[in-house]
């Protein structure tokens, strides 16, 4: 079932800086690509870089540890398109890549679950800038960068997830909910290290003591904004 059209209240999720890219020209001839090309019949330039598979061959990449991790995109994506929220039209989705790319999430996507056919779903778009062609579920924009991409697609303040901000629980996220009719949550879309550009912020929230998956941080946002917007 679609979701219902956007109704007053718009919840932006804002994947920042995600680590989705396809394998760049140096890696072209590494083993573990060379492989995965003739298994799936797919030029090198054609595959994702994917630390667990490529993880010997990208040490020499610089900022490695940040990159090859669609697998990040794959879990957030799936975590807010499965929600209640985006089942009732309230939330708009937006991928940021670390090469300044703005992708667009269509409300109605529904990813798919396997690994494997998500990741094939990346690849096209990275190679042709919308999937699929002609009515697109994801489109590209070249040449985005997040500051530019938080300043033209937010909506309401803009809360930034991160280890050091302020402390905030289930029931934080369900206050600024009733009380803003529109919020934009900024979530690191890459696995280790620092922004390259920090995001600039209106609330920078922590949801632990401890350092969490961006998936994990962004379980207690939903369930708050879920308690606040509840039919």
């Amino acid at each position: 079932m679609r979701p219902r059209p956007l109704a007053r209240t718009v919840l932006t999720f804002v994947l920042g800086e995600c680590a989705l890219e396809l394998v760049p020209p140096a890696l072209h001839v590494a083993p573990s690509v060379k492989r995965r090309s003739r298994e799936r019949r797919r030029a090198p330039e054609h595959l994702l870089l994917d630390q667990a598979l490529d993880h010997e061959a990208m040490a020499a990449l610089p900022d490695a540890k940040r990159r090859g991790r669609p697998d990040i995109v794959h879990l957030l994506t799936l975590l807010v398109q499965d929600s209640p929220l985006a089942q009732r039209g309230l939330t708009r989705l937006l991928w940021h890549t670390q090469e300044d790319a703005l992708v667009r999430v269509r409300p109605d996507l529904r990813p798919p679950r396997a690994q494997p056919t998500f990741y094939k779903l990346c690849e096209d778009l990275l190679r042709q800038d919308e999937v699929p062609m002609g009515r697109p579920l994801l489109t590209l924009e070249r040449g985005r960068t997040l500051a530019d991409v938080l300043a033209a697609e937010a909506r309401g303040p803009v809360v930034l997830l991160a280890e050091e901000g302020r402390r905030m629980r289930t029931g934080d996220f369900a206050t600024l909910a009733r009380e803003h009719a529109d919020l934009t949550f900024v979530v690191g879309g890459f696995a280790h290290g620092d922004w390259r550009a920090r995001p600039e912020a209106d609330v920078v929230a922590s949801v632990s003591a401890s350092p969490l998956t961006a998936a994990s941080a962004l379980v207690p946002v939903l369930a708050g904004l879920e308690d606040a917007l509840a039919p």
